[in-house]
């Protein structure tokens, strides 16, 4: 197939010899980048490396990434998380230099209330961070006689508590503690104030990897969780009932 004038210089500049120190620690970074993700895709995905047709250094299209490259970026997006959804690895103008981690989990200290979800307004009044009590009626249909605040709950209680009752109630300390960012799982827990990254290794991954799964399993408690409350006003007062039961024993 015969290339076009652009796409001839292009490819001849994949091959351009570095003439610069500078231009000569690039290519070794880059080269080395190279490497390291083709290690991993060797060794976290031996059945697609060994059956894949694409040759080793093949690299036929505009962006950084060698076509093997982009084989193992695409898997990590569809098999282990997304590193990004939206990137085309093919055109990417520059290299990811760490493996990014963004949130899932909504950071209520940069958002007006009214545009959270229905769950996680509730939970913020539900901890002392939301509406007042006094505002309940308007937008949960009721007003609780009593509401203890955050400060004032045996977090332990809570767990223990929520273990005990009946699904989606048994949720209620797990997603409290989406909304409080106190998952331990990273997905969650971060904040695009916090944003984290992480060196390109299998460890990194396998971890990551790991910790997605229990984000979408936290992430489907709180969509369940929303379900119930919003379906009657007897649920949220359950919720409240649970909540109060959970009071530090000296408040008790």
């Amino acid at each position: 197939m015969l290339l076009t004038l652009p796409e001839a210089t292009l490819q001849l500049k994949k091959y351009k010899i570095p003439l610069s120190v500078t231009e000569g620690i690039s290519y070794l970074e880059e080269f080395n980048q190279k490497l390291v993700l083709l290690g991993i895709y060797k060794e976290i995905f031996p059945i697609e490396w060994a059956s894949s047709k694409t040759l080793l250094m093949q690299h036929s299209h505009n962006g950084v990434y060698s076509d093997r490259e982009v084989e193992f970026l695409e898997l990590v997006n569809q098999k282990l998380f997304p590193i990004d959804e939206l990137e085309d690895f093919r055109e990417c103008g520059e290299r990811y230099a760490e493996v990014p981690v963004f949130s899932l989990n909504s950071n209520w200290l940069e958002e007006w209330i009214e545009n959270l979800s229905y769950a996680e307004q509730f939970l913020l009044s539900l901890i002392g961070e939301g509406y007042s009590q006094s505002q309940w009626s308007e937008h949960f249909g009721f007003e609780p006689d009593v509401l203890l605040s955050g400060y004032s709950i045996d977090w332990k209680q809570l767990e223990i508590l929520s273990q005990s009752a009946r699904e989606p109630l048994s949720y209620l300390y797990d997603v409290v503690s989406i909304i409080d960012h106190s998952t331990d799982c990273i997905w969650i827990d971060i904040t695009y104030e916090s944003y984290d990254s992480f060196p390109w290794n299998k460890e990194v991954l396998l971890y990551l990897a790991q910790q997605w799964l229990e984000a979408q399993k936290y992430l489907t408690k709180l969509q369940q969780f929303e379900i119930w409350i919003r379906s009657a006003v007897g649920n949220r007062k359950k919720v409240v009932e649970l909540w109060n039961r959970s009071a530090k024993t000296s408040l008790s």
